[in-house]
Parts: structure tokens; sequence; C-alpha cells
């Protein structure tokens, strides 16, 4: 009973908080000075009348913000004003699964090596693989994906690859592709430049909450009754450390799989991010909108099961939030 009360909490917050969203994303796009058309050559008044009155913008605001509200409500996010006799929501759906997969694996990747690091970070404490992990950690920080890609593109797209095609006498050879998204060797290094930074955060995040739990007083019990290091490490300490990383890792798969917009152009990956740049320069009022809610949606949707699991996890959680 009680955690069913959280989740409603939790899912009507969520619902309010992309009300904000949608609402605040319309009455800023209708106060950016200019529109879709204005850009374009010598266009007659009576056509850009018919334009005005095809898309709606020739009704006052508040009638538009209704309209978007309810048709939003139903799945509609309009028609592109750049791409003809497009809907927004058919760009989502044939562009966001090859975003979807290239978030998905940088995520893995990321997840799996982070944690991996922050282990062994923090079971090494002030030791050499300490100093390593947190070396390897700092640079993820510090440099942005698009660095990360230009420097894999110039490494990989030009000097191992120029080497492998001299070793093995094809001018045409390529051992691993950096551009395109069409077979498993292209799918290899975008997914590493894009999880660097996150692959950072997880295993810095690790690290602390491992050592945090390494000087619980149940830890020294567990090692007090006889049980291994290894027994101690699984058993006890990863399964606690790990919770704070369940935390960030809502957002921050959120973050990956709606923030790939410069990986894609470094690598030339067919994903949603291409639209996303494009309606923004040409002021597709529709298509900027429709993308900005949808990637909101998706971000609110991933905190909202994020707050779940750790509601699941740690009852703790609910009941104090239950009290709030």
């Amino acid at each position: 009973m009680q955690l069913a009360k959280y989740i409603i909490r939790r899912l009507a917050i969520s619902l309010v908080t992309l009300f904000v969203v949608i609402t605040a994303t319309f009455f800023l796009m209708n106060s950016m000075p200019g529109d879709p058309f204005t850009g374009q050559k010598a266009i007659p008044k009576a056509i850009k009348d018919n334009l005005y009155k095809k898309y709606g913008l020739d009704k006052p605001v508040g009638e538009r913000f209704v309209l978007y509200l309810s048709n939003t409500v139903t799945g509609d996010l309009g028609m592109s004003m750049t791409y003809k006799n497009r809907k927004v929501v058919d760009v989502i759906k044939q562009s966001f699964p090859t975003s979807a997969d290239l978030g998905i694996r940088a995520i893995i990747f990321a997840s799996i090596a982070g944690i991996f690091l922050g282990i062994i970070a923090a079971l090494n404490h002030n030791r050499t693989w300490d100093s390593v992990s947190m070396v390897i950690a700092i640079i993820g920080v510090s440099l942005p994906a698009f660095i990360v890609g230009a420097l894999l593109q110039w490494l990989i797209g030009l000097q191992l690859n120029q080497f492998y095609k001299l070793i093995v006498g094809d001018p045409y050879a390529m051992l691993i592709p950096t551009t395109g998204w069409d077979n498993w060797a292209a799918k290899l290094v975008p997914p590493f430049a894009l999880g660097i930074s996150a692959l950072a955060s997880i295993a810095r995040y690790m690290r602390t909450s491992m050592l945090d739990v390494l000087n619980q007083d149940y830890i020294k019990t567990a090692k007090a009754k006889g049980l291994t290091k290894t027994q101690v490490t699984v058993r006890h300490t990863i399964r606690n450390a790990i919770l704070p990383v369940v935390t960030i890792l809502g957002p921050m798969t959120a973050a990956i799989l709606t923030g790939s917009f410069v990986i894609e152009l470094i690598f030339a990956i067919p994903g949603l991010g291409k639209f996303f740049i494009i309606s923004i320069a040409q002021n597709d009022y529709t298509m900027i909108m429709g993308l900005t809610i949808f990637y909101a949606t998706f971000l609110i949707f991933m905190n909202f099961v994020v707050d779940i699991l750790y509601g699941v996890i740690d009852p703790r959680i609910r009941l104090a939030k239950g009290k709030a």
C-alpha cells in the first residue's frame, strides 16, 4: 500500500513537470523573433498567409496553446515545417531507434567499465590501481564527448586504418570504420566516445560509495565472522555501494540517449540529432517543440523509473518521502 502511494505521488510529480516543460517550450518558441518562413526568399504575402493558416500561426497564442496541448496529449506533435508532408512523430519513430542503439551501447559500456573501475579503486585505496582508475576518471570528466570523438577519428580513422592498409596492401581496406552505423565494426568506436564521460562519473561515485561502505560496522562484523574478502565484497559491499550509482543511472541514461547530437554528427550516424540541429537552424517550430517534448518526456520517465527502483531497493526512501 505504501509503495502504491509512493508510485502515485511520483507519477503526479512527473506529469506536472511534463506540463511545465510543454508550456515553457511552447511560449519560448512563440516569443522568438521571426518565423519558419521569414528566411525564404521573395515569398509572396498571399503564400505566406496560406502557410500561416495551414500551420495555425494565424490564431491567437492562447488558442494555439490549448490546441497544441490537446494534440500533444493524443500523441500528435504536428507536421514539420521543413520536411514537407512529414509528421514529427514519424521522424522520431524512424530516427530515434538508431540514437537509442548508440546510447544503450554507450551506457552499457560506461556502467560495466565504470563500476569495475570504481570497485578496483576502492579495494586498492591509495595504491597504484586507485591512482590509475582515478586518472582515467579525471580524463573522462575533463574531455567533452566531441573532443574524444575527434581524437578517436584521428587515431583510428586515420592512423590505425592507414597502417592497416599498408599491411594488407589494399588502399580501400579498413580495420575499424569510423563513419556510418551499418555493421558491427562501425558500432565499436562511437559508444566509447559517447560513454567515456558517464564511465568517469560512475567510477567516481562507485569508488566513493565503496569506501564509505567499507568503513561501516556491518562490514567489520562480516569480516570478524570469518568471511573471505571476496564474500564480503560481493555479498555486502557492492550491493550497498551500488545504490548511489542506480540513482544517477536514470538521468545519465536519458542524457546519453538524448544528448548524442555531436557524436552522431562526427561519426555520420543517421540518428535523431541531425533533425534537431536542422530544425533549430530552420526555425522549424513544430519539430523543435516536438523533439524537445520527446526528450523531456524520456528524461522525466527515466527519473520516474529510478525513483521507483530506488524506493523498491531501499524502503526507507519511500517511508521518508511519505512523511515529508
